[in-house]
C-alpha cells in the first residue's frame, strides 16, 4: 500500500505518486483520501455507472426512457439552474 501524508507532497510534489496504483493520504494517523491514476478513475465511474444500470434493469426500467442531466437542462431551456451539489455528487436544481 502506497501511503503518503500532506509534508511529503509539499516536500517531494507529485514524484511520490506511483502511476499505476493508488496512494493512501493520512492526515493525523488516518487514510484522509485517496489519490489514483486517472485511468484508474475513468474505468471506477464507468464501472459504477454501469452497475447503476445493471440496478435499474433488474427493476424493469427501461433505460432509454431516462434522460441525462445534459440533456434535462436543455429540455427545461434553462428554466432551472444548478445551485448546488450534494454530498453524493448529485446537482441540485433550483428554480428561477
Amino acid at each position: 500500500m502506497n501511503t503518503t501524508t500532506i509534508q511529503d507532497i509539499k516536500r517531494n510534489g507529485a514524484s511520490i505518486l506511483k502511476e499505476d496504483a493508488p496512494t493512501y493520504l493520512i492526515v493525523n494517523s488516518k487514510i484522509k483520501s485517496v489519490m489514483v491514476p486517472p485511468e484508474i478513475y475513468e474505468y471506477m465511474l464507468e464501472a459504477s455507472e454501469d452497475l447503476e444500470d445493471l440496478r435499474y434493469i433488474q427493476k424493469g426500467v427501461d433505460l432509454t426512457e431516462l434522460i441525462d442531466y445534459e440533456d434535462l437542462k436543455k429540455e427545461l431551456n434553462s428554466e432551472y439552474v444548478s445551485s448546488k451539489v450534494n454530498k453524493r455528487g448529485s446537482k441540485i436544481l433550483k428554480k428561477k
